[in-house]
């Protein structure tokens, strides 16, 4: 369960953990990928919104509020692991 999305494996546990690492890669490739394009995009905009490439400039302007309004990939968040312990009992 992760942001209250459930998603199923299937297979046994070894098989969960490969899949579920190389989704994670996939996902932070992806979330890579679609934040330097972003940041291309703006750096256009701000260089570009004034002089000769205006309408380029707003031509860009509108495709970041298409990826945006698409939805971007999210960032991945840290892998938490958790720790057991016991405490021995005497009586």
């Amino acid at each position: 369960m992760h942001n209250s999305k459930l998603k199923t494996y299937n297979g046994n546990y070894d098989t969960f953990v490969t899949s579920r690492n190389e989704s994670r890669i996939h996902q932070q490739k992806n979330y890579e990928k679609e934040q330097a394009e972003v940041n291309k995009l703006k750096k256009y905009i701000n260089e570009n919104s004034c002089g000769f490439n205006v309408d380029q400039a707003q031509s860009r302007v509108k495709a970041l509020k298409r990826l945006q309004n698409n939805g971007l990939t999210e960032k991945l968040d840290k892998d938490y692991q958790f720790e057991f312990g016991f405490v021995n009992v005497t009586e």
